[in-house]
């Protein structure tokens, strides 16, 4: 039996991976970890266990250490940013670092940090847009060049941060104004069409704002590459994405060379960097081209929706870190374009107080 330590099971990242092996889990034991111990996802899994939140770097690192020495996984996934560099650490202080989804610890920075994301492409001359942060008042000027040469909108978002939280569109030199001070955050060029901003932008000149709105950007793109233990690059995905609301609804395939060759050189130059796993590289396409905005090293929220259309990530990392076909081959309906519903799982107080009275649960 191959036991698998999944991070953060709770969260979308969690509920995507264990949607992805619905049906194929019958050679492997699953062990999640959570800080909150409440989403209905947890009890999908074979045995969860309470720990620390990465807010507490430190007290995550610990207890994920304990519980990989008791339990022995096969493979550990990090189920969210703030896991990805925790791991990372803890990987580069372990002799059995091959066994955590996860590659160098610096890598773990330059994907964590937007800033340092830009500096890294930019260096290897390769296309991110334009970023500013606005900790750096000797560079605020240049954020103000960005948008007389670009025009707005803009976008403001914290340089460290990922779900969408605290992401704004800045449609004119007040939000700029108002966006450098402040602090960390970066302003980037805006990449892509939002596809409404004017009707956004109509909201500053009545009193109120809509309670529920989008601003159903289009242009954006992502890929999703893996990267063996041994360091070469195997399949990559590139899709079209559609975002509501800060959250993936849906994608397509994107057969475009400009943007597959793109994903292909990110996922090369993060190999020569010892990066192992996954990296998704996220980014918008114009009549300017395509750039990438951020990165990140793991599963993500799209991971179930590339499996519809036939791009099998957790089978192939899992068969391909493993050694061995843990994961039988998907056999359901694959296509070009998959939609995102929601599927209702039920919840028991009864496991929720389990496990937080003991901070472990086990399937009976």
């Amino acid at each position: 039996m191959t036991t698998i330590l999944l991070t953060s099971a709770g969260t979308l990242v969690g509920q995507c991976v264990l949607d992805s092996l619905q049906g194929r889990r019958a050679g492997v034991r699953i062990v999640a970890t959570d800080s909150v111990g409440q989403s209905a996802q947890l009890f999908r899994c074979d045995e969860v266990h309470l720990v620390p939140a990465t807010s507490e770097p430190e007290r995550f690192i610990d207890a994920i250490e304990r519980l990989v020495d008791t339990i022995e996984p096969d493979l550990v996934i990090p189920g969210s940013d703030p896991d990805v560099s925790a791991i990372a650490d803890l990987a580069a202080r372990r002799p059995d670092r091959n066994r955590f989804l996860v590659g160098d610890a610096a890598c773990a920075r330059i994907i964590e940090d937007k800033l340092v994301s830009w500096q890294f492409a930019s260096n290897a001359g390769l296309p991110f847009v334009d970023t500013i942060c606005t900790d750096d008042p000797a560079r605020h000027d240049l954020a103000r060049d960005m948008a007389e040469r670009w025009g707005y909108p803009l976008v403001s978002k914290p340089r460290f941060g990922s779900a969408s939280r605290g992401v704004s569109l800045l449609l004119n030199d007040a939000h700029l104004e108002a966006a450098l001070g402040v602090e960390g955050q970066v302003i980037q060029q805006f990449r892509g069409e939002p596809a409404n901003a004017e009707t956004v932008a109509a909201f500053l000149a009545i009193p109120g704002v809509p309670l529920w709105f989008d601003l159903l950007p289009e242009g954006l793109f992502g890929c999703q590459a893996l990267i063996n233990s041994d360091g070469q690059v195997g399949p990559i995905a590139t899709m079209k994405l559609t975002q509501r609301a800060g959250r993936l609804w849906g994608m397509e395939t994107l057969d475009d060379p400009e943007i597959r060759d793109l994903g292909h050189a990110f996922a090369e130059l993060f190999s020569a960097n010892g990066w192992r796993g996954l990296i998704n590289i996220q980014g918008g396409y114009d009549e300017r081209g395509a750039s990438a905005f951020e990165f990140n090293g793991r599963f993500n929220g799209g991971t179930s929706a590339r499996l519809s259309l036939g791009f099998d990530e957790v089978g192939w990392t899992i068969n391909s870190l493993i050694g061995s076909e843990v994961i039988p081959p998907y056999g359901g309906t694959t296509g070009t374009r998959a939609e995102r519903s929601f599927t209702d799982y039920p919840g028991r107080d009864d496991d929720v107080d389990h496990l937080r009275r003991e901070g472990s649960w086990t399937v009976n």
